[in-house]
């Protein structure tokens, strides 16, 4: 997982314990009060988590099918076709390049980061911090699994 998800994971735990300061002012979060954690605020950040998990699949999907395989839409336009291979053509032209199979940090920085704002706009902040924690982890997953998919050797399917 990366550490921004398990972050903020643990910020909505807090968040939803006790207002916590604004993360540029002070980033920090008061582990030395875990102890004082309510199991509420565990099990409203884990809903918030599974309901990341729910979105970030829908978007998934989403974006995979209408916006990755837009072949028939796409502008007939060299700087169109670059970008749309660049982004995930080359996946399938190369399927089994191993360094081709999950999604470039600065492309993922690129794609989440207007959902990231959407869901601090559509929430409130300790919601969506789980949310979005959610969202990571299970892009994380995704990915391993995606990457298992073509570089293990799968028994026969009978």
């Amino acid at each position: 997982e990366r550490p921004p998800g398990r972050y903020l994971f643990l910020r909505s735990i807090f968040q939803f314990t006790a207002p916590l300061p604004n993360f540029f002012t002070d980033p920090s979060l008061p582990l030395a009060s875990w102890s004082a954690v309510p199991s509420s605020s565990i099990a409203k950040t884990v809903l918030c988590f599974f309901l990341g998990n729910f979105i970030w699949t829908l978007l998934e999907y989403g974006m995979h099918r209408f916006l990755f395989h837009i072949d028939d839409w796409l502008p007939d336009k060299p700087l169109a076709l670059l970008l749309h291979f660049t982004m995930h053509g080359v996946h399938h032209y190369l399927p089994m390049d191993r360094l081709r199979l999950v999604m470039p940090p600065a492309l993922f920085f690129l794609l989440e980061t207007p959902f990231t704002q959407l869901a601090y706009k559509l929430f409130p902040v300790a919601m969506a911090n789980g949310i979005i924690s959610g969202a990571f982890t299970f892009n994380i997953l995704y990915d391993c699994m995606h990457y298992a998919l073509h570089h293990t050797k799968l028994p026969e399917y009978v």
